[in-house]
Order: structure tokens, then sequence, then C-alpha cells
């Protein structure tokens, strides 16, 4: 399913992959702590509001680009992703960006890019299930464009859980 454009060219396509059984994860002041740079009480004013649920447990309430308009080949773009958990959230659970061509082809994988998501891959066993439901994450990312040679005419960036 494909949502709004918020990189001119690059339409956002969101996915849903498998989901995990439930469990109920546990608060630690230590995590809670090292969650603390990513946690938001409400969306910033300059965000774009959205919304897309992933098994009713974790939700993509926002996003706001640097980009303005098209996001020319080699350019950097700083993407920023508002996830809200919304329940308990499993062991396996992680977040993905990645951008694809206009044949469906894998262009770039930027899952590991940015703090919050360097944090998740460090806590390969627990990720998202360490974070508490009602919690609002912001997800900061530095994306690169490949070069117009790597590029079909357009590409789409694909965001999901």
């Amino acid at each position: 399913m494909k949502a709004s454009s918020f990189l001119g060219t690059f339409p956002v396509v969101l996915a849903l992959l498998g989901l995990p059984a439930c469990s109920t994860p546990q608060s630690d002041p230590d995590v809670t702590a090292a969650l603390a740079p990513f946690v938001l009480t409400a969306l910033p004013d300059d965000a774009q509001t959205t919304f897309a649920d992933f098994g009713g447990k974790l939700h993509l309430v926002g996003w706001s680009s640097s980009a303005e308009g098209v996001a020319p080949p080699g350019s950097v773009i700083n993407l920023k992703l508002y996830w809200k958990v919304v329940s308990p959230l499993e062991p396996g659970w992680g977040l993905f960006t990645h951008l694809i061509d206009d044949h469906g082809r894998r262009v770039r994988n930027f899952d590991d890019a940015g703090p919050f998501r360097k944090w998740l891959l460090s806590k390969p066993n627990e990720g998202l299930a360490l974070v508490q439901p009602d919690t609002l994450i912001v997800d900061e990312e530095t994306l690169e464009m490949p070069k117009a040679n790597e590029l079909t005419p357009e590409v789409s960036l694909i965001v999901g859980a």
C-alpha cells in the first residue's frame, strides 16, 4: 500500500512483515535511561502526521524530512520517523528502511541508519520489545541517495516493522 509521498518522487510505501507471538516486556531503569534521548511526549510541530498500524502493536504516527520536493541522486536526506508503541512487543520486532527502484529491486538498506536503530541492533535479543507501551519514539536517519547511474528514474523509500 502506498502512503503520501514526502520525498517528491520518492513515494513512501509501508510494509508489514510477520508478527511474533505475545509476551510482556519488563521495565528496566537502565533501558529507560538508554531510551531517554529517543522518547518524546508529543509530535514536534514540524512533523507531518500519518498513521500506519503494525499488528495493533506499533504505529507510525508521523515523519519529517529535510528533502523538499525531489531528492536528487547523491543528495543526503535527514529523515525522522515517529513510532508509537501501543501494546507490548515481543522480541524479534525491528524497524527497516529500504530504497527500492521502480522495478522493485532493493537499491539501499538503511536498517541500521541513525542512533535509535544502532541502539536497537545492540540489543538483538530484545530490540523493540524493550520499549514500553504508550511510548513515542523519534527514529532519526541520515540517508545518502545513490548516484544517478545506480538508479531508475523513480525510487521508493519503504519503512516498516
